[in-house]
């Protein structure tokens, strides 16, 4: 662990960290992690990896940027937060700020126990990473997050926040970072409103591997439709960024 830690460090503000990162909270047991920044009232989707199935991911980033965002007492808790400050914040202690509607649909059916959400105000940037554990625990690595201390998590976070400080910002939406060249390949041409047969064309494989490759996609950012790759993308259909 103490290796990928190492590695993250190393590769802040590069194109690596998305990677490094990635094995890290792997290792240390998140079966889904997903980060946002947060400005007014709007929710934007940094980093989204579901490590089990899209039928157990769901539709978690998609349906948070579309407005459930307003409903998570963090938004409101990390929009009043002081620069510098950074907080570790159990789903347990926020339980009683959550409807039943809410905790069904981000926990409960996807099939996720729990999560620790770590809140960041950093420069101008107030954003949340959250890392969920699965309900069945040999579903991922068998190190628990609820047994990770404090330290370690602000440590998580205050990695992550410095890497986008510091990252030239990509020509392509932040979420695909976790994806394949082939995979992000195939999202941005249907974020341009391409079919598959113009995609398969325009990378040079067959209609079938665009099929493959959009389905690898959606796995891995733990969504299930075109529909939510553009929400969480903050993309419109016309293809132009979401106000």
């Amino acid at each position: 662990m103490l290796d990928s830690v190492s590695k993250c460090i190393s590769s802040i503000g590069r194109d690596a960290f998305t990677e490094f990162f990635l094995e890290f909270v792997l290792q240390v047991g998140a079966a889904q992690v997903t980060a946002f920044s947060y400005e007014a009232d709007m929710a934007n989707c940094l980093l989204s990896r579901n490590f089990l199935s899209e039928e157990r991911g769901g539709t978690l980033a998609a349906a948070y940027v579309d407005g459930w965002f307003r409903e998570d007492p963090l938004f409101k808790r990390a929009r009043a937060m002081e620069d510098g400050e950074c907080a570790v914040v159990r789903l347990e202690s926020l339980l009683p700020e959550l409807d039943e509607k809410y905790v069904s649909m981000f926990f409960g059916a996807p099939g996720f126990r729990t999560k620790t959400a770590i809140l960041l105000a950093q420069d101008s940037r107030r954003m949340i990473l959250n890392l969920y554990l699965a309900r069945d625990p040999s579903s991922v690595s068998s190190i628990a997050l609820d047994s990770i201390p404090t330290e370690l998590y602000q440590l998580i976070g205050r990695m992550l926040a410095t890497h986008f400080a510091r990252l030239k910002p990509p020509e392509f939406p932040l979420p695909l970072a976790v994806l394949s060249e082939r995979e992000r390949q195939v999202c941005l041409g249907m974020l341009a409103g391409r079919k598959a047969e113009a995609i398969a064309e325009n990378i040079g494989v067959s209609a079938n591997s665009v099929v493959t490759y959009r389905q690898r996609a959606y796995q891995k950012l733990g969504i299930s439709s075109r529909g939510q790759l553009f929400s969480i993308c903050r993309i419109q259909e016309g293809g132009a960024f979401s106000a």
